[in-house]
């Protein structure tokens, strides 16, 4: 569910407050996404220029941000999507910026997505679309095995179970093997 954040007094619109309360979403996950987050950052920096002229950049940079944060914080947009007695409930919320720029990604998007899928099977059809995010499959890789930290260890079992996240990768099943003399081959 996408939520302009363009706009320093925005309040929670109608549209949004019908969806949230009234929607019952049931398995389909909600991921709310905060777009246009870049535009709070001008009216930040209106709200505080006298009190961060002189600062360094770094220091200027980060009170603007700081200063986002509140102006977000008290839109109280976030306070409402949350709310406990809304049926749609949100498995969580990203903040897209400067999605207009030629390399704008959707990588935390599509991380909030792929973990808001509460079937396996959903989250490897996702994975086996994205190819180009090694960095996603390694932490649902990693993630499979972190469930199972205390099961005991079964080689090939988690071998699999770790392959399957790379669905782009050419892997090929070899088994370990004793020659005899205590030396294992591939």
């Amino acid at each position: 569910y996408c939520i302009p954040m363009d706009d320093p007094c925005r309040t929670f619109q109608r549209s949004e407050e019908k969806f949230f309360l009234e929607c019952d979403t049931v398995n389909v996950p909600v991921i709310v996404i905060f777009t246009k987050f870049e535009a709070l950052r001008p009216f930040a920096f209106g709200e505080i220029k006298k009190e961060i002229k002189g600062l360094s950049a770094e220091d200027r940079s980060r009170r603007i941000a700081e200063r986002v944060e509140q102006i977000f914080t008290n839109t109280g947009v976030l306070e409402r999507v949350y709310n406990s007695k809304n049926r749609a409930r949100p498995k969580s919320h990203v903040r897209l910026e400067k999605m207009n720029e030629p390399n704008a990604n959707c990588d935390t998007l599509l991380e909030h997505t792929t973990l808001a899928l509460d079937k396996e099977e959903l989250q490897l059809c996702l994975i086996s679309t994205q190819q180009s995010n090694l960095e996603l499959c390694i932490k649902c890789a990693v993630g499979t095995l972190a469930d199972r930290t205390h099961s005991p260890f079964h080689f090939e079992l988690d071998q699999f179970d770790i392959a399957k996240w790379f669905p782009h990768l050419d892997v090929r099943q070899r088994f370990i093997s004793d020659n005899g003399n205590g030396a294992h081959r591939w």
